[in-house]
Formats: structure tokens, sequence, C-alpha cells
């Protein structure tokens, strides 16, 4: 990993070297968690992730891992502006075209990504003003056709002033064991001044038609978000309509003063897997802001397992 970390450095140096108003991003983000109730344990948790963006190519990296901080790379890619409106992305790919949700409390997004870090080839189109369109194929090196029938298309749309409305299909890739085909919609709204809201469906297990629309997975999602001078407010919710019933909703409230916020977080759950069947959950933080990242310090009380944790995240980039 070590070698391939110097050839990366290496790799954007002589790039750099002949591209135009380049630019290069490094940045760690670390969570380590103390857990002293029912274990006395510690859980770790690293990213390091590294990007390089020139007038026409670009690329980027996140490594993954624990106490050692380089375990192994989560995904990596190439991209090339191959003429206006077209871009050209290879390697392990994350990215979703634009048409995936994100949560406003977490960042993590609803439904999946076209990609989901698979090795693979996309192309992003967006010669069209507020339209852009995705389309990934994963490259196994082993069936071309089995590869093209596990191709994925996301489509976003946005209205000025009004809403991005998103759309994807994930084809199942009969080559990678966990994958499976999904439809999602969303939407996110912008017509409400100083007011994110996002609401989304996902499908996923089958294959749909007008009168079967529902698959045997289905989720639906929604994130809001509201910010009133130093306050901020968050909700999330997601409910598990199939095949069993099942809701988790999280809420969040900031107060910002300088370069500190003072927050909480809590959620609850009865088995909806995006909160990993975690019930009761209380987080209140502390966090202070700097000029290159940020430390948070807080302390999250789990009422199902009585489990008290002291989560410690920061982040650093240059």
């Amino acid at each position: 990993m070590k070698k391939i970390l110097v050839l990366t450095f290496a790799l954007v140096a002589v790039v750099g070297a002949f591209a135009q108003t380049p630019a290069l991003t490094f940045g760690l983000y670390g969570d380590i968690t103390a857990t002293v109730a029912s274990t006395d344990s510690y859980d770790i948790y690293t990213e390091t992730y590294l990007s390089y963006k020139a007038k026409d190519m670009g690329f980027a990296a996140t490594v993954v891992g624990g106490a050692d901080i380089f375990a192994s790379p989560r995904n990596y890619s190439f991209w090339y502006q191959w003429c206006t409106g077209i871009k050209v992305y290879a390697g392990k790919l994350r990215e979703a075209g634009n048409a995936r949700l994100t949560s406003y409390i977490d960042g993590k997004g609803f439904s999946t990504r076209l990609a989901d870090a698979q090795e693979g080839v996309m192309v992003y189109w967006d010669a069209v003003k507020n339209l852009t369109v995705a389309a990934f194929t994963p490259v196994s090196g082993s069936s071309v056709v089995k590869d093209l029938r596990a191709s994925s298309l996301g489509i976003s749309f946005a209205i000025p002033n009004v809403a991005t409305f998103v759309t994807a299909y994930r084809s199942p890739n009969n080559l990678l064991p966990g994958t499976n085909n999904e439809l999602s919609f969303g939407a996110d709204v912008k017509a409400i001044k100083d007011v994110t809201f996002k609401v989304g469906l996902a499908n996923s297990g089958g294959f749909w038609s007008i009168s079967n629309f529902f698959g045997p997975t289905t989720v639906l999602y929604a994130t809001l978000g509201k910010t009133d001078g130093d306050m901020n407010y968050a909700f999330d919710a997601n409910f598990s309509l199939r095949p069993t019933s099942a809701y988790g909703v999280k809420g969040r409230v900031e107060y910002t003063m300088g370069s500190y916020v003072f927050g909480a977080k809590a959620s609850i759950d009865n088995g909806d897997p995006w909160y990993g069947n975690n019930g009761l959950v209380i987080n209140p933080y502390i966090k202070r802001n700097f000029d290159m990242g940020d430390i948070i310090v807080g302390i999250s009380y789990n009422a199902a397992t009585t489990d008290l944790q002291l989560p410690v995240d920061f982040e650093i980039s240059f």
C-alpha cells in the first residue's frame, strides 16, 4: 500500500507539471469510539482521501482502515473530460451521477449508488442545462455480456428554485454476490427559503410493472433541515414498507457560537436497516471548527444495550 501511495503522488506530480489550473486535496477523517458499559473496548475507523483536479482530467482515491489507516482501498477513479458535456470515469467507483439523495444530518446517501464501489466505467453527460445523465457498466474481466446486462443508469433534472428530481436504476450483477437491482425516485425541494427538504422511494429485489409497482423491498425516505440564525434543526426518517414494516427516525439541533458548535442528536428505530437496529440512541456533542478541519467530542447512550460510548471524530484536509 505504501508503494501505491508513493506511485500515486508521483503520478500527481507528473500530471501537475503539464496540466492547467491544477488543484490537489489531501485529507484524513478519523472516528475513535470507546465503549465503557457492557464492554470495555475501542472502535477505530479512518478514511484517508486524495483528489487531484486539472482542467480536463483528475484522480481521486479513498483508503479506509482502523489502527492501520491504509488497510484497504475503498474506491479510486480517474476521469477525463472527453468533450463539452461528456466526462468519463474509470476505476473502482462510488459516484452516483447526481441521481442519489443524501441525508441532511449524516451525509449518508439514500438508496444505493449506481456503481456501488465496483470496478468499471461511467459516462457522465450534462450537455443540456439542468439535466445530467450517468451510465455505469462494471468491468469484471470475466464476461462482457453479463457486464453489459449489469449496467446502471441515473438521471437528474433540475427546475431552478423549485426542485431537483432524480431517478436511477441499478441492474443486478450476477458476477458479484449480494448486488441486486433497484429502482429509485426522489426530489430535492428548493422552493422554501432556508429549508432543505428531500424525499425518496426505492424498490429493490424484483422487476416491476404498472400493476405491480412495489418490489419485494420498498423503502421511503425523507430528510428536512432548517437554519434560523445561529440555530440549525434537522430531521431524518426512513420507513421500510416491504417485506416487513420498520422505521428509523433521527433529529438534530445545533447552536453555533463562533468556531464552536453545541449540538445533540437522538434517534430511535425498531429494526430499520438504515439505523442498524439500535433502538433509542442519544448523542450530545461539542464541535470545534478549524481552518482546515474540525473535531467533535461527545457522549452517546444506547438505551437498548445501556452502552455508554465516548466518540471522538476529527477531519483535516488541505
